[in-house]
């Protein structure tokens, strides 16, 4: 009887874990915006049947939490830095611009944040890695099926980006993110079945598609990086070569392919569509970079208040009043947190980004067995090219970013005690010896009787 409630609840918590991950992917998209004509936005608030789900997702999350508090509490110790992270955005009240819209996102990512420190303390990396590659399974499947049944939404119907497949995500650019995510752990998901073995087949087979008719060429140039990099972090695992040469090959590598892609950026650009603009956005990243510097150096407007008419908003028409609507983020995840936290909020990013990248390295070098570390390495590289050009850092609701964030909870928690040597004194070598020294049997003589 017992295994049975400990089942059913196992069971229980799994799918809410699936169905809160679907949620952070955004293939819950159909079901909470376009069947319903209720439109999410991208960056800002959420429709109120969506932040009714996070709502309640979250809090799911947080009352798991309280299940194991001494865990929680373990895992929140050995990261104090991600911790700050979390609590930047709800610090910035106090200097926001806008403090009605900074709280209610500051909150979302709060409660976000919740929800990384549940996934952190309650599954493996391991076991994350496998249920992130299964939900991306249930979104790929549901993308072909939804441009099959309702081709109206799952593809794009007019503009610029006609026939662009955009499937449950609601965006082209969406679709081309969970793509790359897809293909990532596709490929250093270890199956332990033959079923599993079949998912991550069929995982890669129709993220390869989607990612193809998505036309998202920032993917495809990610993707492309990615297989090219993978024999050299092969390279960079093998233990029989030296650690000074396995990073001298890799920073000679990695120096080489960053002046050839410097030397050859217009034309990888133009092969890929795109100029050195980055399709207009060259202006808007001008734009704000100005207002921030004449308004917002240091601390910024406030999480969430820079693109409202308080902040900067007003001020940016004047740049791009040509634009069709004003945009609500910088598409550039660092000047965004740059526009909303300031310089302070921009060094702090820079710091935890390189603070998990180093602890990702070392478990990548220690632990070369293990497929789950290079796994978050290539979506570690992914989110720092992605957050370039789309605003992904510091965004509530996001996956790419819960994952970041969910990684930097699993490397902060792996680090090794430094081992000590123990001294030895005169008296404990003595008997270390006597204890190493062959033992010698002196033979017997004599008969031995065999009478009963």
């Amino acid at each position: 009887m017992t295994r049975h409630i400990s089942a059913s609840r196992h069971d229980w918590e799994y799918w809410y874990s699936i169905v809160a991950l679907l949620f952070l992917s955004n293939a819950l998209h159909p079901f909470l915006s376009e069947l319903i004509g209720i439109k999410i936005e991208t960056y800002g608030d959420s429709n109120p049947l969506n932040l009714l789900v996070s709502i309640i997702l979250y809090l799911i999350a947080g009352l798991l939490i309280l299940k194991s508090p001494g865990n929680t509490l373990k895992l929140l110790q050995q990261n104090p830095f991600t911790v700050a992270l979390l609590l930047l955005p709800l610090v910035s009240e106090f200097w926001s611009v806008d403090p009605g819209t900074t709280f209610r996102r500051a909150a979302a990512y709060t409660l976000t944040g919740v929800f990384c420190v549940y996934i952190a303390g309650r599954l493996t990396p391991e076991q994350f890695l496998k249920r992130l590659m299964f939900i991306v399974l249930i979104g790929g499947v549901a993308s072909l099926l939804y441009a099959v049944v309702m081709p109206q939404f799952a593809i794009t119907p007019g503009g610029m980006n006609a026939g662009t497949w955009r499937g449950v995500y609601g965006q082209k650019n969406d679709l081309g993110r969970i793509s790359t995510i897809a293909l990532i752990c596709a490929y250093y998901f270890r199956p332990a079945n033959r079923t599993e073995t079949f998912y991550r087949y069929l995982t890669t087979i129709i993220f390869l598609f989607l990612l193809v008719a998505s036309q998202s060429r920032t993917s495809w140039l990610i993707v492309v990086a990615f297989y090219v990099g993978v024999p050299l972090l092969r390279v960079m695992r093998d233990k029989r070569l030296t650690l000074s040469l396995r990073l001298f090959i890799a920073f000679s590598c990695a120096v080489t392919l960053g002046l050839v892609a410097l030397a050859s950026s217009e034309e990888i650009l133009a092969a890929l569509g795109r100029d050195d603009t980055f399709s207009g956005r060259e202006t808007l990243w001008r734009a704000v970079t100005t207002i921030v510097n004449e308004r917002f150096p240091v601390l910024g407007a406030g999480y969430g208040a820079f693109f409202t008419n308080n902040g900067g908003g007003q001020d940016l028409d004047a740049y791009i009043g040509y634009w069709v609507g004003r945009p609500d983020q910088a598409h550039s995840g660092y000047l965004n947190v740059r526009a909303d936290l300031g310089a302070v909020g921009l060094v702090v990013l820079l710091v935890f980004l390189a603070i998990t990248s180093a602890q990702l390295i070392r478990l990548i070098l220690s632990r070369p067995n293990q497929s789950v570390w290079p796994a978050f390495g290539g979506l570690m590289v992914f989110f720092l090219i992605n957050n370039y050009t789309e605003t992904v850092a510091f965004k509530h609701s996001d996956i790419s970013w819960a994952i970041v964030v969910i990684m930097a909870f699993y490397a902060g928690s792996q680090r090794q005690k430094a081992v000590h040597p123990v001294k030895l004194t005169p008296k404990d070598i003595r008997y270390r010896k006597l204890a190493l020294r062959p033992i010698s049997i002196a033979p017997i003589h004599g008969s031995i009787s065999t009478d009963s």
